[in-house]
């Protein structure tokens, strides 16, 4: 003991009890378990090109699309901050996007105006907003709905025709976009001014005796992602077959993902796990459920998340993987894997990500459409 005490007691003669000091008594040190947080990005570029041709009512009903065009102009978009906002609404349900604005908003209607300015991604308007058109029947037009997705040279679109009959549009037609139902078609998604073959502003003339197609194309690339990551061939066919970019992952919900860890050191490559169970490649695999997916604040997607505990997960991990459940309305469909990441990548600087007891762990993937 570091102080003691001789007391005499009457009571055990000449004995003397040893009793001890009074002790300072310590508070219990807390310990704060550290977190290891990691972040990695995809960004999907999108793109959008309109064609619009005028036909004489009645050769067009003669020779269809391959009768004699008496007015054409291209456009090519900006695409409005609005609707970058609906794609990330509607692929994560998650954004600041009108509720009410349904999930296939996004290619149903073609708008065309006839005024005049620059479009930027700021507008939420035509310029001077004349008529509107949904996706065109095959007895309007031959081949209304179509999609190509190669692989092998990446090249990636979804195209809907919109046609107007003789009394719908007439005017002297100066802008076009993809817009929505809100009251009024005049709330646009994209915006684009019509210009020639050689790129120079030009108005073209719809009447009473004429017809107008146009044909609205978006393309989307695997776009900028951070090293070693990777948009995977079924999530990118999932996205731009149904309708461009916008429905087959406008149901799933973010807590049906799931982020693994998997022990493959090897490099990633956009077939890996093609229409399999899982996005990652090695024999020993972890996953955590998506625990939130948080809009970002720029760029027009989410945060997605999973946290590892000091007792999970612990070992040397070489990739990450984000799966989801595909969903159609209510109903739960298969497993669609949309990414790996090969380490290193974003934030990971080296080649592993080392997980153990003495660590809490939190892995983000940023998703987000640009343009």
């Amino acid at each position: 003991m570091k102080i003691l005490k001789q007391i005499a007691s009457p009571n055990v003669g000449s004995k003397r009890l040893i009793i001890p000091g009074k002790k300072k008594i310590h508070a219990p040190l807390l310990y704060f378990p550290r977190w290891k947080e990691f972040g990695m990005s995809l960004k999907p570029r999108l793109k959008n090109e309109y064609h619009a041709c005028i036909y004489d009512k009645e050769q067009y009903e003669k020779y269809g699309e391959k009768a004699p065009v008496l007015e054409e102009a291209w456009a090519y978009n900006v695409f409005c901050n609005q609707g970058l906002d609906l794609i990330r609404h509607t692929t994560f349900t998650s954004g600041s996007y009108l509720s009410g604005v349904i999930p296939d908003g996004f290619m149903a209607y073609c708008g065309i105006g006839t005024g005049a300015g620059s479009p930027a991604i700021t507008d939420t308007e035509f310029f001077t907003f004349l008529s509107e058109a949904n996706i065109a029947t095959e007895g309007e037009v031959s081949g209304p709905d179509t999609a190509s997705i190669n692989h092998s040279t990446e090249e990636y679109w979804h195209r809907h025709k919109f046609f107007w009959d003789l009394d719908e549009g007439n005017g002297t037609l100066t802008e076009v976009g993809l817009c929505y139902l809100d009251g009024t078609f005049d709330h646009i998604l994209t915006h684009a001014m019509f210009q020639d073959a050689e790129g120079e502003p030009i108005s073209i003339t719809k009447d009473a005796t004429k017809v107008l197609i146009v044909t609205v194309t978006v393309y989307m690339e695997r776009g900028n992602t951070d090293a070693g990551a990777m948009i995977l061939d079924d999530g990118i066919e999932q996205i731009v077959e149904q309708n461009g970019v916008y429905y087959q992952l406008a149901q799933q919900t973010y807590n049906q993902g799931v982020i693994y860890l998997g022990d493959a050191d090897q490099a990633v490559d956009a077939a890996d796990c093609y229409e399999t169970s899982y996005p990652v490649l090695g024999s020993t695999r972890e996953s955590k459920s998506v625990v939130l997916a948080a809009a970002t604040g720029s760029g027009y997607g989410v945060n997605l998340y999973a946290d590892w505990n000091l007792n999970e997960g612990n070992d040397t991990w070489y990739e990450v993987g984000y799966r989801t459940q595909l969903r159609n309305g209510a109903l739960a469909g298969p497993q669609l894997n949309l990414a790996r990441f090969d380490l290193p990548s974003g934030s990971i600087g080296e080649n592993t990500l080392v997980k153990t007891d003495s660590n809490k762990l939190r892995v983000t993937i940023e998703f987000y459409y640009t343009q």
